[in-house]
This record gives C-alpha cells, structure tokens and sequence, in this order.
C-alpha cells in the first residue's frame, strides 16, 4: 500500500498536484470563519501534517474488506494544533460493508488522534486556512484537504 497525500486548508481542496475552487464548508461560515477560496496550507506544513498522520495510520489490523474501504474524515484543530477528540466525524465512505468501513473509520480517527497529541506543527498564523480539516484515507492514497 502506498500513502500519498497533499494538504491543503478546509476551503479548497487539491487532488493530485491540482487546485480546484470548493465554497468554504457551511459550518465554516456558520462558525464566522471567512475563509479565502483558495486559501492553502504551505507545502512544508501539508508535507507535515501528511507524515505525521501516515506514521500513526495503521491498516495491517484491519479486516481485508476495510482495507479496500476509502473514508473522508473531518477533524476541529485547536489553535496549537491538537485535534479536537469530540470533533472527528466521517462525512464520506466507499467500498465495504458497515462493519468495514467503522474499522476503516476506527483507524483514520486514531491516526489522527495519537499522532496529536501534542499538537501538529502547523503555522499558528494560518490558523483560520486549518481550523477544520478534512483528510480522506484509502490504503492506495491519503489525501488531505
């Protein structure tokens, strides 16, 4: 398996080496966050964040039907960089019955989780660009947005 990703913040999205423009996320706007269309963590920082939660992902526990399953998880970062535990929810699976894709979910959630603990190093003055991140995990890709 091979885990490749790209970073980038919660209001636009990049796949592949390729910007794309997404509205920011209507809880972005809710939580009065106004956050530039095309708003993006520096490479250095999606680089980071990539490895650090790559060198917690642990698939090899996972049934071999979770591991064909791809989650997108959403995660609340606090200002120092720790994910917020409460705030971690999946907003979108493919592949996999339900029990599959809970263990996939399961072991998104505490790569992002212990590898956080002590905050990831991300550029306090960006803070609104990585408030809420959205990182999608598949055992071929991992891409962050």
């Amino acid at each position: 398996y091979t885990d490749e990703s790209s970073a980038t913040s919660r209001a636009s999205p990049v796949s592949a080496g390729q910007q794309q423009q997404r509205p920011p996320h209507p809880r972005s706007r809710q939580r009065g966050a106004a956050l530039p269309p095309n708003a993006l963590l520096a490479a250095g920082a999606r680089e980071g964040l990539r490895l650090a939660v790559q060198e917690c992902w642990n698939i090899g526990s996972l049934s071999t039907e979770a591991q064909r399953v791809t989650v997108t998880i959403s995660v609340q970062m606090s200002q120092s960089g720790v994910p917020e535990t409460n705030s971690v929810r999946m907003i979108d699976n493919t592949g996999g019955s339900e029990t599959a894709i809970r263990q996939a979910f399961e072991a998104a959630r505490r790569a992002v989780l212990r590898c956080g603990t002590s905050g990831y190093d991300l550029p306090v003055e960006s803070y609104d660009h990585w408030r809420e991140i959205e990182i999608t995990f598949n055992p071929e890709e991992m891409r962050l947005r």
